[in-house]
């Protein structure tokens, strides 16, 4: 449990020292919610399942290996998906939050997620 709540904390600092980005969720690849900080977003169910139905599909077809980001824009909020295997990050942000910055999360967050893996197990 404290390693849990050391988590949340870390996911906080990178959302408060991270310009536009208003809270991070972080799923397995079946998008079971593993941890979260920052404003909860309504639609998180419906943002994973869209996830899901949209890049799983998309890849197959052009044989570029396994997809990395994804970004989906709305009127008040863009949500960026970093996939670092075996984990999903979803970041939402600002509309106008610099993209590459968002991008760069997914290399910083690269310990912790380390960290959550050996806090989770194995994961299938």
């Amino acid at each position: 449990l404290f390693q849990m709540v050391e988590v949340g904390r870390s996911l906080h600092e990178i959302i408060t020292s991270t310009p536009g980005v208003s809270s991070i969720f972080i799923t397995d690849r079946d998008g079971v919610s593993i941890a979260s900080s920052g404003i909860d977003t309504r639609s998180r169910a419906a943002l994973i399942q869209s996830h899901q139905m949209t890049i799983g599909p998309a890849s197959k077809p052009v044989h570029l290996g396994p997809q990395k980001y994804a970004f989906f824009y709305f009127d008040q909020r863009q949500v960026a998906v970093i996939t670092v295997y075996p984990l999903v990050i979803f970041v939402v942000a600002a509309p106008d939050t610099n993209s590459g910055v968002l991008m760069s999360l997914g290399e910083r967050m690269k310990p912790l997620l380390q960290e959550l893996e050996k806090i989770i197990g194995d994961l299938p």
